[in-house]
């Protein structure tokens, strides 16, 4: 059995965005195909486990030895993709090294990224990884009774920080596999970010978003 296993999630769609995952996103690539190529092309060479409600998602990739397909299982309000993932591991009975999620409605990951967040992983004392950006800007909080306060960060010139708050990409997380089990969380400390550039984070929940995103992807080329 390969030492890392890339879960790659890729519901057909949601209510805000129909098809989300596998309509045509650029240049005649899907979310889906995207995302797969880019975790194809690995250095790490990954086993790749694929789960989705829509059978015909796979139809236009390279299927491998490496790469498995099966369905994705049922979900509601409630379910977490820890969940999900612990159901796909126990189905399937992949034991790995290494285990990571792909989020395929993330669409603005480089192989690189999940290279680099696997190595964390596999080489160092890390036993989680994550794409996230440095966020520059102080956040607010607004509670139900209408006050709203800062977040306490002292007022520093960006020079003189020594605190940065970072805004998750919601690209990949990288987990050691046996903590994962046990924790069933993607967090697990030492955890460590994999640090991508700001424009990266990005993420595709509505219609106007999808839109953006093919706008953004098309100024890449």
């Amino acid at each position: 059995m390969n030492s890392t296993l890339v879960i790659i999630l890729a519901k057909s769609g949601s209510q805000r965005v129909p098809n989300k995952n596998h309509r045509t996103f650029i240049n005649g690539e899907s979310l889906f195909e995207r995302a797969f190529r880019k975790v194809a092309n690995s250095a790490w060479e990954p086993d790749i486990l694929i789960a989705s409600d829509y059978p015909n998602i796979v139809d236009p990739i390279p299927i491998r030895n490496r790469v498995f397909i099966t369905e994705h299982p049922e979900v509601n309000e409630t379910t977490t993709s820890e969940t999900v993932m612990l159901d796909l591991l126990e189905d399937t009975g992949h034991e790995p090294d290494v285990v990571v999620l792909v989020q395929v409605d993330s669409p603005f990951f480089e192989t690189l990224d999940l290279d680099r967040a696997i190595a964390k992983v596999q080489y160092t004392q890390v036993n989680s990884a994550f794409t996230a950006s440095k966020f520059p800007r102080y956040t607010w909080n607004r509670y139900s009774t209408g006050t709203v306060s800062d977040d306490g960060t002292e007022r520093l010139p960006t020079q003189e920080r020594y605190i940065f708050k970072y805004i998750e990409a919601g690209s990949i997380y990288a987990m050691d596999y046996k903590l994962f089990i046990k924790q069933q969380s993607r967090f697990i400390q030492p955890c460590e970010i994999i640090e991508v550039d700001l424009r990266k984070v990005f993420e595709v929940d509505e219609m106007w978003q999808f839109r953006r995103a093919q706008l953004l992807a098309k100024g890449e080329e």
